[in-house]
């Protein structure tokens, strides 16, 4: 697990090779969001295993400060033997702040 700038989430975001994943609720998502495949935190395991996201596969994980996002990567770091899983620091957060100024949050 490593955590990224948000600027640098968004070159990686641009690759279709990598799977980048907002990990917030539903609600959060639909209040704010930066057009990521939304998969709540509780349910990110099972959503890579049903898609067979192999354990290579780069992932990049985006919550609301970037707390959530660190603690999933762990868990898929550790638990799961995901090897490129990335944090976009300070998440939405940090989006906002070096990316795109213009999100309400």
């Amino acid at each position: 697990m490593k955590q990224l700038l948000a600027a640098e989430c968004q070159l990686l975001s641009n690759s279709a090779e990598v799977l980048c994943l907002d990990i917030r609720e539903f609600f959060e998502y639909e209040a704010v969001n930066i057009g990521w495949v939304n998969v709540p935190m509780g349910q990110v395991t099972a959503y890579l295993e049903n898609e067979k996201i192999s354990k290579d596969h780069e992932i990049l994980l985006l919550c609301n400060t970037g707390k959530r996002a660190c603690a999933l990567a762990n868990l898929l770091s550790t638990e799961a033997q995901f090897l490129k899983v990335y944090v976009v620091e300070d998440g939405l957060h940090g989006w906002k702040q070096w990316v795109d100024p213009h999100l309400v949050l």
